[in-house]
């Protein structure tokens, strides 16, 4: 038995070191909030103790990294860009269009003028520092004038149909956005949806195409649950859309593998059979998993084969984290606080086409307003998340917002006009569309970005996620009433404003208390 001198010394130095890094946080702290002279908004603001990626600055083609003290130093500029070839590499950008970017967020200073220059002149004039720090000059770079967003920005906004049809045009040639198409992952599966988000007919081939390029042999298809479940969604709204039944012997797969693959009758892991009941609580993953009930629920509406208790199971265990705190990672209680790396988006998707089977007095129908509002209500932690730092936020927010357009109108024309910038910093010179602020494989064409393009889209309504009515080739079918608790849990997915909380000031009350039902990672 240990000594209780020993356990002093042990209690003591265990405090000392309390002590410390009490302190080393409170200079952190203090370091952080001495640089910035603006109030923290976004939780993706760099922070001035460490590099951050920073990728292009929207379609100038001026590639950028963020260094100690926000730096913003240039790497590169994109070839055939409105930039191409007038910076250096190692040249510090200290202003843009006679606003200085110390003590702002680089982000929002740099979208914002972005924004603004395409609605003028498109003129973006740099304040640049040579690299060895001993001469300042102005760099203009001018860039297409596309006008402002209208009021009503995605719809009736002619500036936001000209994005919408360079981005369609991008995506659809093979020559231009390769990079996309070259495997069977997220990138083309969103780049399809994006496509067929445009409800323009032009652009079905390049996504029958895609899909004519799958193996015969669907076992090849492989069980990786990322990209079997957004292949499977593209390819149910895909099927219908055009009544295509070539693609039908996939969505049959995908369906299939669900059923084989299913843990504990409910979701699923990242890929292949294996399962690690330690890894965030039950081994699920359910970023991933998500997208396997929308194909299922998708599958179902197309006509395959599904295999009922593998659906209801999902079903009902993505169902209940609707309104209770966000929904998590694995299977554990939901987080808590305000952001869920876009899985409150995933799973709200799941619910859309549940609902469209159901009406929209069903339960679905409220959770899907439920995590909608909590997508809208969430933008400080834009592109904010765990592993690949915000990919899902970055995808998802704009797709499933769009529901607020109808549900809570003012709600998410507040929400759009925030985030102006960007939108405009995501995209890039050519017409294709990256992910601003993010830092997995930000700036490349990979990274995502057509997620962003259906931010765009998404208030159109032309595919069932995004609330398009049932087509000539979907087939009814049913679904539980209610598939988790009671009518008094229903109260929990009200998307009415809480008049007694508060989070972002007292002119702007929140939905819901999300840090009064506590984290799934806390006691």
């Amino acid at each position: 038995m240990m000594d209780t001198h020993s356990i002093d010394r042990r209690l003591a130095v265990s405090l000392a070191a309390l002590a410390l890094l009490l302190v080393s946080f409170a200079c952190y702290g203090a370091e952080k909030a001495s640089y910035y002279t603006e109030p923290q908004v976004y939780r993706a603001r760099p922070e001035p103790n460490r590099e951050a990626p920073f990728g292009h600055i929207g379609v100038t083609g001026v590639m950028v990294r963020i260094y100690r003290d926000v730096t913003v130093k240039v790497e590169k500029t994109m070839p055939g860009s409105p930039a191409a070839g007038k910076f250096k590499k190692g040249e510090v950008i200290t202003g843009v269009n006679g606003v200085a970017l110390k003590g702002k967020n680089p982000f929002v200073t740099l979208g914002n003028a972005l924004t603004k220059a395409e609605a003028a002149n498109g003129l973006m004039i740099f304040d640049v520092t040579s690299v060895n720090g001993k001469s300042k000059r102005k760099q203009t770079v001018r860039i297409p004038v596309l006008g402002p967003y209208s009021p009503t920005w995605p719809l009736n906004c002619k500036k936001s149909n000209k994005i919408i049809e360079q981005a369609a045009e991008f995506y659809a040639d093979k020559s231009k956005s390769g990079s996309v198409f070259k495997s069977r992952g997220i990138p083309a599966a969103l780049a399809c949806l994006f496509l067929l988000s445009t409800g323009d007919d032009k652009y079905i081939p390049p996504v029958k195409a895609y899909f004519d390029g799958f193996p015969r042999d669907t076992k090849r298809l492989g069980t990786h649950t990322w990209n079997n479940g957004y292949n499977g969604i593209a390819c149910g709204e895909y099927y219908l859309r055009t009544g295509d039944k070539s693609v039908l012997p996939i969505l049959q797969y995908y369906c299939d593998d669900a059923k084989l693959r299913q843990k504990f009758g409910c979701g699923w892991v990242h890929w292949g059979t294996g399962v690690g009941p330690g890894y965030v609580g039950g081994g699920l993953m359910n970023p991933a998993g998500a997208q396997v009930l929308t194909t299922m629920l998708l599958g179902k509406e197309c006509g395959v084969n599904v295999d009922d208790k593998t659906l209801l199971g999902a079903l009902r265990f993505f169902y209940r984290f609707a309104g209770r705190g966000t929904v998590p990672y694995g299977d554990h209680r939901g987080e808590g606080g305000l952001g869920s790396n876009g899985k409150d988006g995933m799973v709200a998707a799941a619910m859309q086409i549940a609902a469209g089977s159901q009406g929209d007095a069903s339960v679905y129908e409220q959770a899907r307003q439920h995590l909608g509002m909590s997508m809208l209500t969430s933008y400080p932690v834009l592109v904010k998340g765990h592993g690949d730092d915000g990919r899902g936020d970055g995808i998802w927010r704009g797709i499933i917002t769009s529901y607020m357009h109808r549900d809570r109108p003012t709600q998410y024309r507040k929400a759009m006009d925030r985030l102006t910038w960007w939108h405009d910093l995501s995209r890039e010179p050519g017409g294709s569309v990256g992910i601003a602020t993010l830092a997995w494989h930000n700036g490349e064409i990979g990274s995502s970005g057509p997620g962003v393009a259906l931010s765009y889209t998404a208030p159109r309504k032309t595919l069932r996620i995004t609330g398009a009515p049932r087509t000539k080739y979907s087939k009814s079918y049913t679904l539980p009433a209610n598939p988790w608790g009671t009518q008094a849990d229903r109260a929990f997915l009200s998307i009415d404003h809480n008049r007694k909380y508060y989070i972002y000031g007292r002119d702007e009350p929140t939905h819901i208390p999300f840090w009064t039902l506590g984290s799934g990672y806390h006691r």
